[in-house]
């Protein structure tokens, strides 16, 4: 039998119940796209992806919380996140010219076209930045990378 393109496993006492899973613990996973990952405490399980040679941290949902996209389930629980380490795969939004922080803010209703836009902390959708010379250039944002997490879940890889 199978769930979204995966096998069901054949001994089902191998698979860690969903209630027994600890969040910030990393487990060896069966799922489609992770070798293992940390159980964020939530809905599923952050790990180390690679799709044509780019390896970055992504999440999939545990098997048990959705019919349709639950992908992973834990098989043997490998070790731990530090505290202090976040387990979001990505730590906020900067501007990809300035590096400074940007939050997206939504445009009113009777506004039409676009839904909102990016804004940096002054409420400026500009920055100035330096390869830019003294030309405005709209905010560009970018995920800021959870390097730390990555660094920690290398540790567990197989590769």
């Amino acid at each position: 039998m199978t769930k979204g393109g995966l096998d069901l496993l054949n001994c089902s006492q191998t698979m860690i119940k969903l209630e027994q899973l600890q969040r910030g613990r990393v487990y060896r996973l069966q799922s489609r796209n992770l070798e293992s990952g940390v159980w964020n405490g939530k809905d599923g399980f952050v790990g180390i992806r690679t799709k044509f040679g780019r390896r970055f941290l992504d999440m999939e949902i545990h098997w048990d919380l959705s019919g349709t996209f639950g992908t992973a389930q834990a098989l043997e629980s490998l070790g731990s996140i530090p505290d202090s380490i976040s387990l979001d795969i990505s730590l906020g939004t900067e501007c990809g010219n300035c590096h400074q922080a940007v939050n997206y803010v939504k445009c009113h209703e009777e506004q039409k076209g676009a839904t909102g836009e990016w804004l940096h902390h002054d409420g400026s959708p500009n920055c100035y930045a330096p390869v830019q010379g003294n030309e405005a250039v709209k905010a560009s944002a970018v995920a800021i990378p959870n390097d730390a997490l990555f660094a920690e879940l290398q540790k567990y890889d197989c590769r």
